[in-house]
């Protein structure tokens, strides 16, 4: 009973996990879209050749249009106003520890020491394979998780034939244990037979002696 108590537990966690694993993959493609969709829209800034060839040294402030202030305006079309430039979107986006570190401490430098555009989306490429990485990475438990589950559901059916072999096992030793009874009460019934039969030949061997003791002695009177 503890077992199969067990079994359900693990079974019911492991539903819980693939259902929580397609929901992260469902998320994770949803986010991979929206990242090409995003470098999509971004590669039209790069259709420009004069836009690789940019002077970081010697831009002036007129001239922060290829220049991001925070990495959410590098989503956001280029425009001729610093308002739209220092706006912020509330987007969460994937990246790992270092490269968010490495970002942060890359736009609180001057704006002629800070990334351009391209290495933004440098970093954004970079990102996009990671997250692709690990959506393989998540594919590979997946597949871990249904080989287990079926792992989990061989071993259940292997403990029911188990099962079922204990029950005839145990009902085999249950008539075992009854024909065993009844042949002991047998052998009892034919103990007190032959112990019977003993009293009945001593009591004709008596009875032969006595007839023969009392012709014995009808003779010698006569």
């Amino acid at each position: 009973m503890e077992q199969k108590l067990t079994e359900n537990v693990v079974t019911c966690l492991l539903l819980q996990l693939q259902e929580l694993t397609s929901k992260f993959r469902n998320s994770q493609s949803s986010y991979i879209r929206q990242l090409n969709s995003r470098e999509e829209r971004s590669q039209k800034y790069f259709d420009n050749d004069d836009f690789t060839n940019v002077d970081l040294v010697s831009v002036s402030t007129d001239d922060r249009g290829n220049y991001v202030d925070t990495f959410d305006n590098f989503l956001q079309p280029v425009t001729n106003e610093l308002d739209n430039k220092k706006s912020n979107l509330n987007h969460s986006y994937l990246y790992d520890d270092e490269s968010t570190q490495q970002i942060d401490e890359d736009f609180q430098r001057p704006i002629s020491k800070r990334m351009t555009k391209q290495q933004l989306l440098l970093f954004e490429e970079e990102n996009t394979r990671v997250a692709l990485s690990r959506d393989e990475e998540v594919t590979k438990i997946v597949k871990s998780i249904y080989d287990l589950n079926d792992i989990f559901k061989d071993l259940s059916q292997m403990v029911q034939e188990q099962g079922t072999v204990l029950d005839r096992i145990d009902y085999n030793v249950e008539q075992t244990q009854t024909k065993v009874s009844e042949g002991l009460r047998q052998l009892q019934r034919a103990e007190m037979y032959q112990r019977k039969n003993r009293k009945m030949c001593i009591i004709m061997v008596l009875a032969a002696v006595t007839l023969f003791m009392l012709l014995l002695l009808i003779f010698t009177k006569l």
